[in-house]
């Protein structure tokens, strides 16, 4: 429909026109300049002389007497072509009866700011046509059942800043055309769980600036043509779990209210394209809240959230992530992968971080993403007061250097072999110690005249330490030393006889101690370790006519 455009106002007559809702002639509302009697605007009197051709009529600030005012339906139902009709500041306080009955032709319907606190089931009879109501702030307290029933194709309803405190579920019932309804700045305490559901067709739902503390289950269920849902500056604590089921909103706003933990948002036929979570109380974003979601903005910034635990954006793509403001110290490495989706990241008025090498992930992304104004180090204190960013040089040195250390441990068979011989003259002590690696478990047998000690212990390098004392007297008798050890093999070892020749006492007298004895005990070990005999005899040459024999050492293989 074309609208004129409004030229003509009619004014107030000359000093000491009658202030009577019957005026003279020259108190009643002209036309415009086009001279056609379709739009009129009429300030400060009742429009009771118009003609029923008027198709556009704005009413504004009128001074009726409230007779006059109960009057305004007849004066209206004449304008049978009205199409838009706006009565601004009119003093209404109610609507008798069915007011616009007879103006079926009207799409546009503006009572803001009258004084009428409800409205009776056949107010808005007779407009089937109607496509936009507009009743802002005109003191309404009670939306009556079936209120708005007649309005099958109305399309806006705008009933912001009345006092409505409770919505009963057939409130809005027969407004299946419905796309837009605006109930902000009201003291609505209370939903009915089946408010909503006649609203198919709706895409808009403004509830924001109320005093709603829950949202009841199924209030916006099935909702399919939903878009844009904003409930901020409420006292939201609770969100049932099916209250958003089989929506697919672009925009959905809880900001500003009292929530702890993370809406259900896996009823969704899908996640709201912008989710606003900004000043709640939420304390942790649990695993799987977010997983497999597809968002262009999530915003979680101001609440209380100190922990986001592994798995919460699993599989997800979000362009933008707000998470500045919370009470975080780290972020899991399995937000890695979504991450490098983010175009815009915040993580701001962060001054706790752990920058520890399970964040070096994080660092790393912040300073490929040039994002400057990220968390800062509060442990440990060498990083204390830097940017996380700033620090990754330095967290790249430290954890490239943590190493592994791996201790091996093998078992060492030591034997210690002590003999002592007694003769009427002579005393002879001999130590020999010998301390072996082995690789593998192999049964020990020592034999010995007199003591033997096994003793297990730790893997060292091989030692081995010969100890003799002797005293300066003449040897007159002979010792015979016979070691044996067994070992376990498949294949016999030959047997080794290693021969020792004794010394004379004028050889001891002179310095010349043979270490003979000593030396053949270590020639067997050698032996045995190298693994080519499995017995060896040291011994003694008992031969007392030869007092100036040189020390030697035979070795005879024998099977």
């Amino acid at each position: 429909m074309e609208y004129i455009t409004v030229t003509a106002m009619v004014l107030l007559c000359a000093i000491g026109g009658s202030t009577s809702c019957s005026p003279p002639p020259c108190m009643k509302c002209d036309v415009g300049p086009s001279g056609q009697q379709e739009d009129f605007v009429c300030q400060q009197i009742c429009p009771s002389s118009l003609p029923p051709s008027v198709k556009t009529l704005v009413l504004m600030n009128g001074k009726c007497p409230p007779m006059e005012s109960m009057m305004m339906s007849r004066y209206i139902s004449r304008m049978t072509q009205l199409e838009s009709l706006t009565i601004n500041r009119y003093n209404i306080h109610r609507f008798w009866g069915a007011v616009f009955e007879t103006n079926t032709q009207l799409k546009h319907l503006n009572l803001m700011l009258n004084d009428f606190s409800t409205f009776g089931t056949t107010t808005f009879q007779g407009l089937t046509m109607l496509e936009e109501l507009n009743m802002m702030r005109s003191n309404i307290v009670t939306v009556p059942d079936n209120g708005f029933s007649p309005l099958s194709s109305l399309k806006t309803l705008n009933l912001m800043a009345n006092k409505i405190t409770d919505i009963s579920a057939a409130a809005f019932a027969g407004l299946s055309s419905l796309e837009t309804i605006d109930l902000t700045y009201n003291p609505i305490a209370t939903v009915a769980s089946k408010s909503f559901q006649p609203l198919q067709s709706v895409q808009t739902i403004k509830l924001l600036n109320n005093q709603l503390t829950a949202i009841p289950t199924s209030l916006f269920s099935n909702l399919s043509n939903l878009k844009t849902l904003d409930m901020t500056s409420n006292k939201i604590s609770f969100v049932a779990s099916d209250a958003f089921t089989g929506t697919a909103m672009d925009t959905l706003d809880i900001s500003q209210n009292m929530l702890t933990s993370v809406p259900n948002f896996k009823t969704c036929r899908s996640p709201p394209r912008t989710l606003n979570l900004q000043n709640n109380r939420i304390i942790s974003v649990g695993a799987g809240d977010f997983s497999g979601f597809t968002m262009k903005t999530l915003n979680l910034r101001n609440n209380s959230i100190s922990k986001v635990e592994n798995g919460a954006f699993a599989g997800s793509h979000i362009s933008e992530l707000d998470l500045g403001e919370n009470q975080l110290s780290s972020l899991p490495e399995s937000m890695s992968v979504m991450l490098a989706s983010v175009s815009i990241l915040k993580l701001d008025h962060h001054d706790n971080w752990q920058c520890v090498c399970s964040q070096l992930w994080l660092s790393r992304y912040l300073s490929t993403r040039h994002i400057q104004d990220g968390p800062t180090c509060m442990s440990p204190i060498m990083y204390m007061g830097r940017k996380l960013s700033d620090a990754t040089p330095d967290l790249e040195i430290e954890c490239k250097s943590t190493t592994t250390t791996t201790t091996t441990t093998t078992t060492t068979t030591t034997t210690t072999t002590t003999t002592t011989t007694t003769t009427p003259t002579t005393t002879t002590t001999t130590t020999t110690t010998t301390t072996t690696p082995t690789t593998t478990t192999t049964p020990t047998t020592t034999t010995t005249t007199t003591t033997t000690t096994t003793t297990t212990t730790t893997t060292v390098p091989t030692t081995t330490t010969t100890t003799t004392k002797m005293p300066s007297t003449t040897i007159t008798s002979t010792t015979r030393i016979s070691t044996t050890t067994t070992r376990t093999s498949s294949n016999p070892l030959p047997k080794v006889k290693v021969k020792a020749t004794a010394i004379s006492g004028a050889q001891m007298a002179t310095n010349e101690i043979s270490l003979v004895p000593i030396i053949a005990g270590v020639a067997c070990g050698v032996l045995l370790l190298a693994g080519t005999a499995t017995t060896c005899i040291v011994y003694k040459n008992k031969n007392k006519n030869r007092n100036k024999v040189s020390p030697r050492m035979h070795a005879d293989s024998f099977q």
